[in-house]
């Protein structure tokens, strides 16, 4: 959160108006009131509890006592609105039990969630907290959120954490632990894998632990924690002093100080002590005075009892007169003192009568309100409601003897100012009203202060959206306003294509001016009364509210991807990006806002399989698409446990002499109910969950052993074609060196090995992937270009890293009998390679025409089911001992 608003000045000027309001007020009733006594009130005790391993926000000292950010800024805040407040210190699951018991009345550091509103009242946050992931520094595994998939993870008990984790679905094995210092020294132990916490609880426990093999990793999670102050449901009163002495610790600079104090090193700021010092200093000044003025008034009775005494005596009666002038002489004083602080005051005091007429101001309420001394008392016609903004809900100046409230004015100039206003209405010894006493400060500074606080907790900075925390109680609004009107409520969540192209071309900054840009044309296509918000990098939602027919969604959808597909002009430059939109419906898809916000992004990703730039509305097909997906995963995790894969190998055949000296291994799942699953089915999941590099380890492990049995017992010479997925190549592991350590401890040389990789990862210029494929090409293993033909290469990249063989795709050689311009294609890829000293392997060979057209164009390798299919290696083995009709002339 910002606080950057309320300066070092207005800190420091904060606190000394505070402290003179709270002087000034009982000490000016007193004086025009002549009491002989000052009436003080014992402040009211709030029963409060706080965790005691929750550092910095809550802990215990050396004493066993309370302390912490959090705690003093409860104690502050508390003092602001006059009141203390006693500490227990225990456990967070103990003290969650004792708010919701009524046994405690504020805990001062509860992350709000929409869960926890059910039961407790918050504050506005106070502070907005990054989460993180603790690892143990020798796990190299865990980097970011999605790879707790699988993992072990701890969490303290009824934490805010735990409902994170849980939402978001990181792992189905989740540990609670009474405290997170239990659960960091049981992460230490190695009793689990990783923590979800507070960034900075973590990082302080970690350092007063000395748990020295422990580290945070990943991107800070943002808008993990809003901290707040928590309060009983339903205890409106002490809620909304907490609001208030909250903003007061804020525009008075203490909470500033906290956090000075707390999260950074300490650093004395003269200039508030100075002013401390002056308040100390105004305040013992003003006590002394009203002490002297009551030790006066006492002294003044006595004399007159006295002078009674005295009548009989001319002596008496002449000291009776001295003592007279003296008193007279005191008062004077006494006088020449009120008018010095009262025109002097750091807050506008002014008198009132009971009809709103002022009777005196001082030169800082003239100040306030922007008018001079004499036009305010000059004038009968200027009263009170003429200061006050006409539409605002006053208070007004009769209804109550005393109190204080926040409320605007409008100063000479029109300008309008938010005040903070004490009143305290005078009475003489007969109960009749005489005049009010008004204290005023300039809040407009803390106020502006105080709503950039929540526009940083509710708007997304970038396009003044709102943001999930704010869309996410809107969408719960449009629910309940959808099942009492029985209407529905339409999610539209949608996602720019092609978005990080742009941000990878022109720059983030141009990528900015595009989202704003683009936030622009959604708001244009939809009503006042709908929703839209931004959530994510590229990814807005609208919720569309009344919505009766699906008639007009599909408008509004088609209205959005419309106004997306025209040409964003970003200085000078013409850009170009869609709209891929999912459409979920309340409640005919979803019955709580988690799963209807599932839905809408099935149906997004849905879309974005049809093409992009298009909407798509969820449907039960695509519901049992996903539970078929997720069975799928789930089965594919166990799959290499339970040795289900297998690899299966195609031979490669040398077209000019019949011979087999290549094969290619391919990964074949059987599945114990589905039987055999489709590569193209499995491989694409087992990229995105990450078991593609353990099913390539397998495959690569299986094809070593095969090629040192087939060396052994065939040709030494014979080469396996391996596949490599790119996600294998970009991960931060190194397969090269894997692999080489694999071939090296089955003594088997790298030129057996040709690894296949695609036109694209051979077109990738970044760093780690160029440096893989020389350490390929400089252990022997030989490089093959799989699928030539169907993306994008460069002649120059083929010559950079010596590629030893290009496969031509199986389209191309499908057609090579019907389609002259396949064979003439196939001809020039042919030529080309030779040129480069390349050799050619044509995949998916079937008839004995396409055979012949390859040997006619000089290709030099030729596999598919003209040969053989993909077999297992018992029968590939008995495969190559087979005398075989195409190796005869």
């Amino acid at each position: 959160m910002v606080f950057n608003a309320v300066k070092s000045y207005q800190r420091s000027s904060s606190s000394i108006r505070a402290l003179s309001v709270r002087l000034l007020i009982p000490f000016l009733g007193m004086l025009l009131l002549a009491s002989q006594t000052s009436a003080t009130e014992t402040p009211q005790i709030v029963q409060s509890a706080s965790e005691y391993d929750y550092p910095p926000f809550s802990k215990v000292d050396k004493k066993n006592q309370a302390d912490g950010f959090s705690v003093e800024l409860l104690q502050a805040a508390l003092h602001h609105v006059g009141r203390d407040v006693n500490f227990k210190v225990s456990a967070w699951s103990e003290l969650k039990e004792d708010l919701e018991q009524g046994r405690v009345q504020v805990l001062p550091v509860v992350a709000r969630t929409t869960e926890r509103q059910k039961t407790f009242d918050f504050t506005f946050p106070y502070m907005s907290l990054h989460g993180t992931i603790v690892t143990r520094k020798e796990d190299e595994s865990i980097k970011q959120l999605s790879d707790l998939e699988g993992k072990t993870i701890v969490v303290m008990q009824s934490d805010s954490a735990e409902d994170y984790v849980r939402e978001h679905r990181l792992s189905t094995n989740i540990v609670t632990t009474k405290s997170v210092e239990i659960a960091l020294k049981g992460l230490s132990e190695g009793k689990y894998d990783a923590m979800v916490v507070q960034k900075l609880v973590a990082e302080n426990l970690i350092s007063k632990l000395a748990l020295n093999n422990l580290k945070t990793v990943g991107q800070p999670i943002e808008h993990f924690q809003d901290l707040c102050f928590a309060v009983h449901k339903g205890d409106d009163e002490l809620l909304a002093e907490l609001n208030e002495g909250l903003s007061l610790t804020i525009s008075d600079g203490t909470f500033e100080r906290l956090r000075e104090k707390w999260f950074m090193p300490s650093q004395e700021d003269h200039w508030t002590r100075f002013f401390e010092f002056f308040g100390i200093f105004v305040g013992t000044l003003l006590i002394a005075w009203l002490a002297a003025s009551l030790w006066q008034r006492s002294l003044v009775a006595k004399v007159k009892s006295r002078t009674r005494e005295l009548s009989i005596s001319n002596q008496l009666q002449r000291e009776e007169i001295q003592l007279r002038k003296r008193t007279e002489s005191l008062l004077r004083e006494s006088e020449s003192l009120f008018h010095a602080v009262f025109d002097n005051a750091t807050v506008g005091i002014a008198q009132i009568s009971v009809d709103g007429q002022f009777l005196q101001v001082n030169q800082e309420f003239c100040r306030i309100t922007g008018r001079s001394r004499q036009e305010i008392l000059s004038s009968h016609s200027i009263s009170v409601q003429d200061f006050i903004v006409p539409d605002f809900d006053s208070h007004s100046i009769s209804e109550n003897d005393d109190y204080a409230i926040e409320k605007q004015y409008v100063r000479k100039n029109e300008e309008i100012i938010w005040i903070s206003l004490s009143v305290c209405l005078l009475k003489d010894q007969f109960e009749k009203p005489l005049y009010f006493i008004s204290a005023v400060m300039d809040i407009t500074e803390r106020k502006s202060a105080e709503t950039e606080i929540l526009s940083y907790a509710y708007y997304d900075q970038l396009t003044q959206l709102p943001n999930r925390r704010l869309f996410q109680d809107r969408l719960d609004f449009e629910f309940k306003k959808a099942e009492k009107q029985s209407s529905l409520a339409a999610l539209l969540f949608i996602d720019l294509d092609h978005f990080k192209e742009v941000n990878d071309t022109l720059g983030h900054d141009m990528g900015d001016l595009l989202l704003i840009e683009a936030a622009r044309r959604i708001q244009q296509c939809i009503q006042s009364g709908d929703t839209l918000a931004r959530i994510g990098g590229d990814e807005f939602t609208v919720v569309l509210t009344d919505c009766y027919e699906s008639s007009n969604i599909k408008r509004v959808a088609q209205s959005i991807i419309d106004h997306l597909s025209e040409p964003f002009i970003i200085n000078g430059n013409a850009s170009f990006v869609s709209g891929t939109i999912g459409i979920a419906i309340y409640p005919q898809d979803a019955s709580t806002m988690t799963d209807l916000m599932r839905s809408a992004d099935q149906a997004m990703y849905a879309a974005k399989n049809l093409g992009r730039g298009c909407y798509c509305f969820f449907t039960d097909e695509l519901q049992k698409q996903t539970q078929f997906r997720a069975g799928l995963e789930r089965d594919l995790r166990e799959a290499l446990e339970f040795r289900e894969f297998e690899v299966y190998y195609q031979p490669i055949i040398d077209l000019q002499t019949g011979d087999i000296h290549k094969a290619e291994a391919l990964i074949r799942w059987k599945h114990p109910i589905r039987g055999f699953v489709s590569p193209a089915e499995f491989i694409p999941i087992a990229e995105e969950i990450g078991l593609i590099q353990a099913i390539g380890k397998f495959v690569f492990v299986e094809s070593i052993q095969q090629l040192k049995r087939l060396k052994e017992s065939f040709q030494k010479d014979f080469q396996i074609s391996v596949n490599m997925s790119p996600l294998e190549f970009r991960a931060e592991n190194k397969a090269s060196d894997y692999w080489k350590d694999c071939l090296r401890e089955a003594d088997v040389a790298g030129s057996g090995i040709i690894i296949e990789i695609t036109e694209g990862l051979l077109m990738n210029t970044e760093a780690n992937i160029i440096e893989k494929l020389l350490s390929f090409r400089d252990s022997g293993v030989q490089v093959s270009i799989d699928d030539f033909g169907t993306g994008y290469s460069s002649l120059a990249y083929l010559k950079k890293f010596n590629v030893d063989y290009l496969k031509i795709d199986i389209s191309f050689v499908r057609n090579l009998v019907f389609d002259p311009r396949d064979l003439h294609l196939c001809e020039a890829i042919v030529l080309m390679a030779h040129r480069l000293g390349i050799k050619v392997v044509a995949e998916g060979v079937e008839t004995k025409e396409q055979e012949e057209l390859l040997k006619k164009i000089n290709c030099d390798y030729a596999q598919g089911y003209l040969f053989s299919k993909p077999i297992p290696a018992v029968e590939f083995e008995r495969f190559l001992q087979t005398p075989r009709a195409f190796n005869q002339p």
